[in-house]
């Protein structure tokens, strides 16, 4: 009974809600600069803020149709930052399940960028098909209205239930991934479940409106209400997982309070709002459309290469840590721990090596 009134965990709280919403932001930063890169080498004019890029309102003369028009310069603008966003996905994803870094922090940090970075691939793309034309909204769906393949609405309502399905899919696999966070075989589960992942979801849904109260659009409407709502879709599916599992075996992480997630976003905060309030604009640049895709190329390339050396060194230290730890087991049948000296009356011990000496020409004998 005592376990099942155990309260909720503050710091879980905390540290969910800072490193939730530093991983928002650098998910919707990550796709803005990936959309400013390609549109400033092809010439195109826009307004930068820290909540958007803002092409509506300065793009209205006849060499800005023309711009616009061409099938090349959406793909390159609009599908960069979706492409670049799903290599982030997919190197979080090999980094904490392959590596899985000993730092918990860092480990909350890639579980949300996942999570964000998914739902901003797919709430871009939802608000852009059904609120494109009545919000003046450019996103990422304008890829596939220019290739022809989201003609009508039909075709529109078919691929955002292709993303929806993706979202769906994807947290639901993120069920198996909570061990990274919490314990989710201990008697307190569902209290860690909403300490660490659904109240942080809403608390820092609620910052993110409050702080962008005065300029939030209906992109960012669409990706925390999706953000929230499959939220609570993998609460269920946790709790129809893990349901009666309770194991004592297993100790909960202690953890106290991050400050550096906490820190960083109150620089971020600052300077959003320092920035919008002179913002910046880029007018047309004499750069050549080759130079952007060499960029990406290249860091496309680095990426990839840089991920491949990581998972080699990981596998290769795995298996010499395998190896040494087979050759101490072979090399001594029992442990030798403090109970072990202790027992053939050695209580206080400096010299390790000796001892092993003594124990082994004794066991020799």
């Amino acid at each position: 009974m005592l376990n099942e009134k155990q309260n909720i965990d503050g710091v879980g709280i905390i540290n969910g809600t800072s490193t939730f919403l530093l991983a928002w932001l650098f998910v919707f930063y990550f796709f803005q600069v990936f959309t400013i890169f390609p549109a400033f080498f092809v010439g195109a004019s826009m307004v930068i803020y820290s909540y958007e890029v803002d092409f509506n309102s300065v793009n209205t003369s006849s060499a800005d149709y023309n711009l616009w028009g061409s099938v090349d310069n959406i793909i390159n603008i609009f599908g960069t930052p979706a492409i670049m966003l799903t290599i982030l996905v997919l190197f979080s994803i090999i980094i904490l399940s392959r590596l899985r870094p000993e730092n918990i922090v860092m480990r909350r940090f890639l579980f949300w960028v996942i999570l964000c970075g998914i739902v901003r691939l797919n709430g871009n793309y939802i608000a852009g098909s059904f609120f494109g034309s009545s919000h003046y909204v450019w996103n990422w769906n304008l890829v596939t209205d220019f290739l022809n393949i989201t003609t009508n609405i039909l075709f529109k309502c078919i691929f955002v239930a292709l993303a929806l399905l993706i979202v769906y899919v994807t947290f639901h696999s993120m069920v198996y991934k909570v061990g990274v966070i919490f314990n989710p075989f201990g008697e307190n589960k569902k209290q860690d479940m909403l300490s660490n992942i659904l109240v942080p979801v809403f608390l820092g849904s609620v910052m993110l409106v409050i702080r962008y109260s005065y300029c939030i659009n209906i992109t960012e409407i669409t990706c925390i209400v999706l953000m929230i709502v499959f939220s609570l879709v993998l609460y269920s599916l946790f709790i129809a997982k893990y349901k009666g599992t309770n194991n004592g075996n297993y100790s909960k992480e202690d953890e106290s309070i991050s400050f550096v997630p906490i820190i960083i976003l109150l620089v971020v905060t600052i300077a959003g709002i320092i920035f919008d309030k002179y913002h910046f604009l880029v007018k047309e640049s004499q750069y050549k459309r080759y130079f952007i895709e060499n960029i990406v190329t290249l860091f496309v390339v680095v990426v990839l290469l840089v991920g491949f050396i990581i998972l080699i060194l990981h596998l290769r230290r795995n298996r010499k840590n395998y190896n040494k730890m087979m050759k101490i087991n072979n090399e001594n049948s029992i442990d030798l721990n403090e109970e072990v000296f202790s027992d053939f009356g050695v209580k206080n011990y400096d010299n390790l090596d000796k001892y092993n000496e003594m124990w082994k020409d004794f066991h020799d004998r």
